[in-house]
């Protein structure tokens, strides 16, 4: 029965404008801050200030890890995912006419958490296949990838967990501004691995996941469309820039524990310290964790008309 819910809203989605939409939207932006070397993104508290330089270099690679680079994208455009999958079919009686024909709840709820994980998780995969074909075009004609990738509400010297370095030891080892996640050469260019790219990719899918389990948490328990539009912005982006505003009001590393922070600093998982890594997969783990035990038993109380 969990599947079939899950054919259902995949073909409801598939052949409909509004997923097709989003996506060429979503690429249309990853494309332009490429092109553009942007670092920032919509709704990130970040400035010229609080960026910090992955392994640049040209090629499919670096075109991918740049794609990374702006998953804070990706954390807006789930939204509309999550609104999609999960909150229309309250307003639609989807939910109820389920829940009348005998579909256990959990069942129900859980659906719609895969469901959105595998969209969202599409979209990432999108973007990262037109960094790919970015990186390539720019390596065949000669031009260096942008390779700035950014750190959303943290400093160059703040970036992974680097709590007592200077803006000469960004990620915490130790190295200069050139040797970011210790990756780079002295020149910025060199490329990526694929094994730092697939840690990379690891730690942002389990953030997507994250991502797919708030969103869906907040459906359920309010069952209303427009209070996910405004919960989920409070806490991803408000929880981005009220913690930035407060890590330099306070001159401590609060900003480290946010969840958008963090999933640029995945990007140099690989060479993180354990204590940092540790940090970036825990973050994630405790929103997936909290977030769906919290919804599925709120859920299960809840009287839905």
């Amino acid at each position: 029965m969990m599947l079939n819910c899950f054919r259902a809203d995949a073909y409801r989605l598939l052949h409909g404008k509004a997923l097709f939409i989003s996506l060429v939207v979503f690429l249309a932006m990853i494309v332009g801050q490429l092109l553009a070397g942007d670092a920032g993104t919509v709704g990130v508290q970040m400035s010229a200030a609080e960026v910090s330089e992955a392994p640049g270099g040209a090629g499919a690679l670096a075109g991918i890890l740049a794609a990374m680079g702006q998953f804070q994208t990706m954390v807006l455009f789930a939204l509309a995912l999550i609104y999609a999958i999960a909150a229309a079919d309250f307003s639609s009686g989807a939910v109820q006419n389920s829940i009348a024909a005998g579909m256990p709840r959990s069942r129900l709820y859980l659906s719609k958490l895969i469901t959105s994980f595998v969209f969202i998780e599409l979209f990432y995969l999108a973007s990262l296949l037109v960094g790919a074909l970015i990186g390539s075009i720019e390596s065949a004609l000669g031009v260096g990838s942008a390779g700035a990738v950014a750190g959303a509400g943290v400093s160059a010297a703040d970036v992974a967990g680097g709590a007592a370095a200077g803006a000469a030891d960004v990620a915490g080892a130790g190295a200069g501004a050139a040797d970011v996640a210790g990756a780079a050469t002295a020149d910025g260019a060199a490329s990526p691995t694929i094994a730092s790219l697939l840690c990379a990719f690891g730690a942002q899918s389990l953030i997507a996941l994250a991502i797919a389990a708030t969103g869906v948490a907040i459906t359920f328990i309010s069952r209303k469309g427009a209070v996910l539009n405004t919960a989920y912005l409070v806490v991803f982006i408000g929880g981005n820039i009220l913690l930035s505003a407060l890590q330099h009001l306070t001159h401590t590393h609060l900003a480290h524990y946010d969840f958008v922070v963090n999933s640029i600093v995945a990007l140099n998982i690989y060479q993180l310290p354990a204590a940092d890594a540790l940090r970036v997969i825990a973050i994630p783990i405790a929103y997936l964790t909290l977030s769906t035990l919290l919804g599925l038993s709120l859920f299960r109380k809840a009287e839905v008309k």
